[in-house]
């Protein structure tokens, strides 16, 4: 069983814990499209689980420096937080059930996300699953963000939980290879952005749902 001698779990939020990757991608293009420029859903979904700065240095590549980036961005976060508020069915299947499971067993939860403080304690609040958790960190509780390894290795130590009892729930090669630099073994729950086959051999497994953590 994936969870067998687990004492800590440590979830990625867009797309394993929320069905928000979607919603995400759609603000994007609204935002771009609003500023005059096109931008595919393909090409948005790409930069799923990246940062700000990789994100901003991903978008001017495609679009050039005269990209108002800055401004696209702040009309896309206004956007999503709306449509977040707004959306009825945040939470992926079996989400509740796995955090009722981990309850049961007294395993620590913990949230690591790349996204914005803000955005994460308010996309958490909107599904109610917020004061479920041991810890929640965000990208501005780090100074690197995912591929490094900090946010894992940081909620390991202020858990007081091994490295070698702790398993990464993640949806995108960034996640995976964040996981793999922190030397904790990570389950694969594939959502929007296909994952390189690198990151999928290096996993512990690949599953298509938070109940297959179950089996």
């Amino acid at each position: 069983m994936i969870l067998k001698n687990i004492k800590l779990v440590i979830f990625d939020l867009d797309g394993v814990l929320l069905d928000t990757e979607r919603i995400s991608t759609n603000c994007w293009m609204e935002a771009f499209e609003k500023f005059g420029y096109r931008l595919d859903f393909d090409v948005a979904a790409k930069e799923i689980g990246s940062n700000n700065s990789n994100r901003e240095s991903y978008y001017k590549d495609l679009f050039g420096n005269d990209l108002p980036y800055v401004k696209i961005k702040d009309l896309y976060s206004k956007t999503l937080f709306e449509s977040i508020k707004n959306d009825k069915n945040l939470l992926k299947k079996g989400a509740i059930e796995i955090l009722d499971y981990l309850d049961l067993k007294k395993i620590k939860k913990a949230v690591a996300s790349s996204s914005c403080k803000e955005r994460v304690t308010e996309s958490l609040k909107a599904a109610n699953i917020f004061d479920r958790f041991d810890m929640i960190l965000s990208g501005d509780d780090v100074d690197k963000c995912k591929p490094d390894p900090e946010v894992h290795i940081k909620i390991c130590q202020q858990l007081k939980v091994n490295i070698n009892d702790a398993i990464i729930i993640e949806d995108s090669d960034i996640g995976a290879e964040a996981a793999y630099n922190a030397n904790i073994k990570y389950v694969l729950i594939p959502d929007l952005k296909k994952i390189p086959s690198n990151w999928i051999n290096r996993c512990y497994a690949v599953k298509k749902n938070l109940y297959e953590l179950f089996i």
